[in-house]
């Protein structure tokens, strides 16, 4: 929880533009109409698609380093977590410039 509130994500608990479910055997292409009908309904055997804790501290860690103008060099084991939390990094940092249009300061502990 204190994670997602530091993002400023506490009540919807998922990254900014995500999809709200996945396949877990990735046989399914969500981007297409078939795909989507398959995500869409809740007797398909879809699971909620969720950022593991390690992946929220890794796009937390990133926005901190970009707000401070710092590098990020972003490196661990072999597996796609790093691009989820890359593409979650940049959805975050879309839905902040967003959020800040509209509210005039940036969400989070960011704010």
């Amino acid at each position: 929880d204190e994670l997602w509130a530091r993002l400023g994500l506490k009540e919807k608990k998922a990254i900014p533009m995500f999809q709200k479910y996945t396949d877990p055997d990735a046989v399914i292409e969500p981007w297409t109409d078939e795909g989507e009908r398959w995500l869409n309904n809740p007797d398909s055997g879809r699971e909620p698609l969720r950022a593991r804790w390690h992946q929220l501290v890794g796009i937390l860690r990133m926005l901190q380093r970009a707000f401070q103008g710092d590098a990020v060099l972003l490196m661990d084991g072999v597996g796609i977590g790093k691009t989820f939390q890359v593409i979650g990094f940049i959805a975050c940092l879309a839905w902040f410039r967003s959020h800040f249009e509209v509210h005039k300061k940036f969400p989070g502990s960011f704010g």
